[in-house]
């Protein structure tokens, strides 16, 4: 990949990373987040609906963001080389075509990605970024784009046309012993946090979810959890 390439995919990253971390984030200026369901272990549902009336390179509709937050009794970089791992999500058949290292740990990286045909796909590749700093923070970001559209950012286009619907995880330290046994890893927790995001086109009022949307993410969050659970916990080795 050129110079110019490299430089497109790092800029539509960032920008992608400022969404991710204004949808995410509440406060005096975003709509506040509301609770639509308590699932297991005290977790809350929470849900945070926008609509889109003009932003370049945001789908118009009514933009969603679901999210719930969850302790887990494993170290915060444990929970972070599994998120960052595509095969460990369920992503089933796909390859990273290239990536850019950021800085000098290679984990920290902005990769495309490519998912077999088969799966309806065609057309499609995923961008991710995943980023860990020295107190343990992180976040695994991703979002799906049009091949012929990031094909143009890396030739030049300016990438703040492009529309982005991220969603991933962020991780923090929980300040708890883990239970694992992720030697250099903190000795701590973590808080996990997932969101997806998502754009509808909804008739009569834009600021009403269906109930079957609701359950579909809520099932959504809950398998989640659950396979993160399975890999992180249930094989600690």
């Amino acid at each position: 990949m050129t110079q110019m390439g490299q430089t497109g995919l790092l800029n539509l990253a960032g920008r992608r990373m400022r969404i991710f971390c204004a949808d995410i984030s509440a406060s005096s200026i975003n709509p506040s987040w509301t609770q639509v369901a308590s699932l297991a272990r005290s977790q809350d549902l929470m849900i945070r609906v926008n609509s889109i009336v003009q932003d370049f390179g945001r789908t118009k509709g009514t933009a969603v963001i679901f999210s719930a937050s969850i302790s887990l009794p494993t170290s915060p970089r444990r929970l972070f080389d599994h998120l960052r791992d595509v095969n460990s999500r369920k992503w089933h058949d796909v390859q990273e075509l290239f990536y850019v290292i950021q800085g000098n740990d290679p984990r920290n990286r902005v990769s495309i990605i490519q998912a077999n045909p088969g799966l309806g796909l065609a057309g499609t590749l995923f961008v991710q970024e995943s980023y860990m700093d020295s107190t343990g923070s992180s976040f695994v970001v991703y979002s799906h784009v049009d091949k012929l559209v990031l094909t143009n950012v890396l030739n030049g286009a300016n990438p703040d046309l492009v529309t982005m619907m991220p969603s991933g995880f962020a991780i923090l330290p929980d300040g708890m012993p883990s239970s694992d046994n992720d030697v250099g890893g903190g000795g701590y927790g973590s808080i996990l946090t997932i969101a997806y995001y998502m754009v509808l086109t909804l008739t009569g009022n834009p600021l009403f979810i269906p109930d079957n949307t609701m359950d579909v993410f809520k099932q959504l969050i809950v398998n989640t959890v659950t396979d993160i659970e399975n890999a992180v916990l249930h094989n600690n080795s």
